[in-house]
């Protein structure tokens, strides 16, 4: 009896080994760890998307959200050749403008950036051209072609932050002149600098941009899934009403 119980449970170990293996592990790699996209440790807008990505992908793959800064994860898209995806990215901020280098979904989220600057000292568009002794605050790692040019010739300073948070109150405290921030970003930051923000000139840096999920070229069949589930989410209700709860409406109103 024992015996036949082994065997058994041997032919189950068979049968169901092989769905199990199936399932690939990705890693979805975010480099947002500002509101909406991470609230808390654990929570936010990416979290909300891996759930997404995991209900449509069970028993296929399986995601998992891991926080880097922006030049680790530069280094890590190079360095692995499959089994990651990265949220919330436009090909223009990852020298993939013709979409050649990655596999690119279509948008999930539409956005724009916003110009802030204190209102005792209230950022010209026309300086941005000009330069002159302006002193911007970035973040590491992000890149600003619209300041390229300006910054390599030294006609505007550049001092990064780690976060946009850091880069807010470093603008709060007259360390920089002015600095740049989504919209999405923007009105968390508002909750929760809300006694600042009167402080603060908000001015439109662009049109509004698409955010995608990229994927490494190579991998088709996880570039596939991920091209249609993002189909699949747009006439989604509850991924639409989760969008709608972690965005706002415009911060200048």
């Amino acid at each position: 009896m024992a015996c036949l119980l082994r065997i058994c449970a041997l032919l189950l170990l068979l049968v169901f080994a092989p769905a199990q293996a199936a399932v690939r592990q990705i890693v979805l790699y975010n480099y947002y760890d500002a509101p909406p996209f991470v609230t808390v440790p654990g929570q936010g807008l990416t979290y909300v998307l891996a759930d997404q990505l995991n209900r449509l992908g069970s028993g296929r793959f399986h995601f998992e959200v891991v926080v880097m800064p922006r030049r680790r994860l530069d280094l890590e898209v190079v360095r692995a050749e499959s089994g990651w995806v990265v949220p919330w990215a436009n090909p223009l901020w990852f020298g993939d403008a013709s979409r050649q280098r990655y596999r690119w979904t279509p948008a999930v989220l539409r956005d724009t950036d916003w110009w802030l600057s204190r209102r005792d000292k209230p950022l010209q568009l026309s300086q941005l051209k000009e330069g002159g002794s302006l002193q911007f605050g970035g973040l590491l790692g992000h890149r600003y072609p619209d300041l390229a040019d300006a910054i390599d010739s030294e006609h505007i300073k550049r001092y990064d932050a780690a976060d946009y948070g850091s880069s807010l109150r470093m603008l709060l405290a007259g360390r920089v002149d002015f600095i740049t921030m989504p919209a999405s970003v923007t009105v968390w930051m508002r909750r929760e600098y809300g006694a600042q923000f009167p402080r603060l000139l908000l001015q439109p840096r662009n049109q509004s941009y698409e955010r995608c999920l990229f994927s490494p070229n190579g991998d088709a069949e996880l570039a596939d899934f991920l091209a249609q589930s993002v189909q699949q989410l747009a006439g989604n209700a509850d991924w639409q009403r989760e969008l709608r709860a972690y965005q706002s409406r415009d911060p200048v109103q």
